[in-house]
């Protein structure tokens, strides 16, 4: 298995990106560091400099594009597997060792995404084990993708620009007879949104996602066209609707900053998301 990681940054805290990089580095075999903001000054990897590889031009490309460049420099360049992932995430201490270990020896080698075990500020998916777990679909940060079912399936979904284009990919592969599996004693420390601050909400306490207006409207609208393409659970669409739409009102109401801008990225995403509308908006 020959490793290739992306990593897509965007107005990052370079300091926090440096170390997160730095948990990962050394089990994959090339590194590519895309700058879709200006501006980023990273640390040097010292002897892991020959791993990185920098692009982008500062202009923020989204993720799908960035994906489908870095799929076809591995193509190019022999490499089996695409590890795709989020500035703001870290594997602990020996996970990803463990996870290049877990993923050559599997049966699944060349026919399934592989993803971690996510731990964020609500504990881990799945209690750390040496089990798999089929999913119907995993987030694009710390998955490993092999190169001949990304040839097999196509293209990510470059049209959502951001969210969404992970579970797209996830659907297809499932669609064609692949596999994602839940890697159980891999954990990736991973933050969903921008979950910083703990709320009191009536009796509970509340962790507000606080996305841009930018990142909840590619959200609520790229979800919405899924889940008229795609044959989801009725409770997987109510929970959605529930949290990212319903609930996530009522945060911005009461907690978060420029809230008529967000409410209004909320309602365009509803109505886009309806309409099926893709591509890049810019109006939010």
């Amino acid at each position: 298995m020959k490793i290739l990681a992306v990593i897509v940054l965007y107005n990052p805290d370079c300091e926090d990106v440096y170390s997160n990089i730095m948990s990962y580095i050394q089990a994959i075999d090339k590194l590519i560091i895309w700058n879709n903001s200006d501006n980023i000054e990273l640390k040097s990897f010292g002897k892991f400099s020959e791993k990185i590889i920098r692009m982008g031009s500062g202009k923020n490309m989204g993720l799908g594009y960035v994906y489908n460049q870095a799929a076809k420099y591995a193509m190019t360049n022999g490499y089996t597997h695409l590890m795709t992932m989020d500035q703001d995430s870290f594997f602990e201490k020996g996970s990803m060792l463990n996870y290049v270990t877990v993923v050559n020896d599997s049966e699944y080698l060349n026919t399934a995404i592989f993803s971690p075990n996510y731990k964020t500020i609500h504990g881990l998916s799945f209690p750390i084990s040496n089990e798999l777990t089929e999913l119907e679909a995993a987030q694009s940060s710390g998955s490993i993708i092999p190169i001949d079912l990304y040839s097999k399936v196509g293209t990510f979904r470059s049209s959502f620009f951001i969210y969404g284009i992970d579970h797209a990919f996830c659907y297809e592969v499932r669609n064609k007879g692949g596999k994602v599996l839940a890697v159980h004693s891999v954990v990736l420390n991973h933050t969903p949104g921008n979950q910083r601050k703990k709320r009191k909400f009536l009796w509970k306490a509340v962790w507000p996602n606080e996305y841009s207006s930018m990142s909840t409207y590619y959200l609520i609208r790229n979800e919405l066209i899924l889940f008229s393409e795609y044959s989801e659970k009725k409770k997987v669409i109510f929970d959605f609707v529930y949290y990212y739409i319903f609930k996530r009102l009522i945060f911005i109401a009461l907690y978060e900053d420029e809230k008529m801008k967000k409410m209004y990225a909320v309602f365009l995403g509803i109505i886009h998301g309806l309409l099926r509308k893709e591509g890049v908006y810019k109006n939010v």
